[in-house]
């Protein structure tokens, strides 16, 4: 019975899920972005059931889908995004090719979600010019303040809890 009870003790922290929520924005039509020129707009997560006064976002995937408008040998996009400036690691997007940007998360754009749920992006040419296709914002995070436990968390309480049934078993030894 001790056994079942230690095991149901471990096991009940990690029933807690990370969430993900989802905004995509469409652009229709494609806004043709040019040599020294942006565009702006935002991702409401709140749209998509992300509440900030309860939900917690941990981190997030920004996706930005271009299409090469075919006028020059190769573009340069750099997307700005709350505290973090990233331009492609390539750098080049061919006269042919259809290509995607995708940056990681920012502590302020965390931060800026968690506030009220919009996170505000800017889209600009380097060099060459393009056409903004969509913008896809994958977000993961705790739904309702749950909160999932680090592995180190869990192996923490594993410990303690191990630590007592050895020292409960010494006890009724009478050693």
């Amino acid at each position: 019975m001790k056994g079942f009870i230690a095991a149901l003790m471990l096991s009940a922290p990690m029933l807690a899920n990370a969430y993900t929520w989802t905004s995509v924005v469409d652009f229709n039509p494609d806004p043709q972005i040019t040599p020294s020129s942006s565009f702006s707009y935002a991702h409401d997560l709140t749209t998509s059931g992300f509440n900030p006064a309860v939900d917690t976002a941990t981190d997030y995937d920004l996706t930005i889908y271009l299409t090469d408008s075919g006028r020059d040998w190769f573009d340069v996009v750099r997307v700005d995004q709350p505290g973090s400036w990233f331009t492609d690691g390539s750098g080049a997007f061919f006269n042919w090719s259809y290509a995607s940007v995708t940056t990681e998360a920012s502590y302020s754009g965390l931060v800026r979600l968690n506030d009220n749920g919009i996170l505000n992006i800017t889209v600009e040419s380097l060099f060459g010019s393009f056409y903004l296709d969509a913008s896809e914002l994958i977000v993961t995070g705790n739904q309702g303040g749950t909160s999932v436990p680090e592995p180190n968390s869990l192996a923490l309480l594993a410990a303690g809890i191990l630590g007592i049934v050895v020292m409960r078993r010494k006890v009724a030894r009478g050693n």
